[in-house]
């Protein structure tokens, strides 16, 4: 066999497998859920025994009310006068 017929024959072979590939991979694709329409749009959304209304129901927030104040010591700002721009006056 010559060399251009083994050219050949390997550039025939990597492009069988580049299309079988293409078609795996593009069929897989296709099962993918369709986009939602505006007839989908419009129904209600359920709410009564859904999976979201369950959780929300059974999260709790352990920290609630518990947490602390921003301001530190009282509402003072304990930087106040440490720092004076000498170029804003």
């Amino acid at each position: 066999m010559n060399k251009q017929t083994i050219f050949i024959a390997i550039f025939l072979i990597i492009l069988v497998g580049g299309v079988v590939t293409w078609f795996a991979l593009s069929s897989k694709k296709s099962e993918a859920p369709a986009v939602p329409t505006a007839q989908n749009l419009n129904q209600p959304a359920p709410t009564a025994g859904s999976l979201g209304s369950e959780i929300s129901e059974k999260v709790q927030n352990p920290i609630k009310d518990k947490l602390p104040s921003t301001a530190p010591v009282g509402g003072v700002n304990p930087l106040g006068g440490a720092y004076q721009n000498p170029f804003g006056r």
